[in-house]
């Protein structure tokens, strides 16, 4: 799927579809951009969709009215876990699809995705807006659970497993911990059905640094969304009008571009197979991925 097929305005111009036009109602929300990033929340948020403004302060509802984007559907946890044969249920992680804090990696610049992304000037009252549009780095549409180790091998504060998952370069390795064997096998179990691993660094690439990372990829959608807005505001290619000069009425539909893009990730990282990834959330992912298209393209 292309940037412009997932955002782009249909035409005939149609009002209600410009970020620029009609005006919108003169309402005040509070925008939670990707500083504001919480896990917890997130999770919190996924299970019950109608308490985004109750933990969101300010932010714009989503309850399908007016200037509203559609109430979204609740996202619990997987219950059933997926249960791997040897080592019993997975543990699910709350994912962002669209990082906040998280850096690129450092040969792609020295920033974050979405906290200080140029996208944030139309999310946040500033230059380019008079208010905030209420978008939340922690609403649901923007959230997905991920498969993470299993729970019986998850080192918590206060649990200590017999069999625990440790990284390879522990500095005090448990005399049991999984071996490197055992930790792909079990990730590659989930990822047979539960799309990308969620474990350890998402800022990763290929030995060859010919793969772009997951934050990488993110963050050059939101600049390609961030360069369309821009152009609509010089000129509506729809309707060929030039808005007012900014800074401009704040616009729900900006927010609405956001969680397309969540969207297009979540199919691209969890409902696609191995053989289709092109970026990797995880080492595991990216192993796995590169392990099936060498094997396709030996048939």
């Amino acid at each position: 799927m292309e940037m412009g097929e997932i955002i782009a305005m249909p035409p005939p111009h149609i009002a209600e579809k410009c970020p620029f036009c009609p005006p919108p109602k003169d309402e005040d929300f509070v925008s939670h951009p990707g500083a504001k990033a919480s896990g917890t929340t997130l999770a919190q948020i996924m299970v019950s969709p109608e308490d985004l403004v109750s933990k969101q302060a300010g932010a714009r509802p989503k309850d399908g009215g007016a200037e509203r984007q559609a109430k979204p559907s609740a996202k619990p946890k997987p219950n059933p876990p997926l249960s791997h044969p040897t080592f019993g249920p997975y543990s699910y992680e709350a994912h962002h699809l669209i990082p906040g804090k998280q850096d690129l990696l450092k040969n792609e610049g020295d920033q974050k995705v979405l906290d200080g992304h140029p996208i944030e000037k139309w999310l946040c009252k500033g230059p380019n807006i008079k208010k905030d549009t209420g978008y939340s780095i922690n609403n649901s549409d923007n959230g997905v659970w991920l498969a993470s180790a299993p729970e019986s091998v998850k080192k918590l504060r206060g649990r200590s497993p017999a069999r625990p998952w440790e990284r390879e370069d522990h500095p005090s390795p448990h005399p049991n911990a999984l071996t490197q064997a055992e930790k792909n096998e079990i990730a590659d179990f989930a990822m047979e059905s539960a799309g990308q691993f969620h474990y350890g660094k998402h800022a990763i690439t290929d030995e060859a640094g010919s793969a772009a990372s997951y934050p990488k990829v993110v963050h050059t959608r939101l600049t390609q969304l961030n360069d369309r807005i821009t152009a609509w505001s010089k000129e509506c290619p729809l309707c060929g009008k030039k808005p007012s000069n900014p800074p401009y009425d704040p616009s729900w539909k900006v927010n609405e571009m956001m969680d397309l893009i969540s969207m297009w990730i979540q199919m691209e990282i969890q409902m696609s197979g191995p053989q289709s990834w092109t970026y990797f959330i995880s080492s595991h992912a990216m192993r796995r991925s590169k392990a099936v298209q060498k094997k396709v393209k030996s048939f």
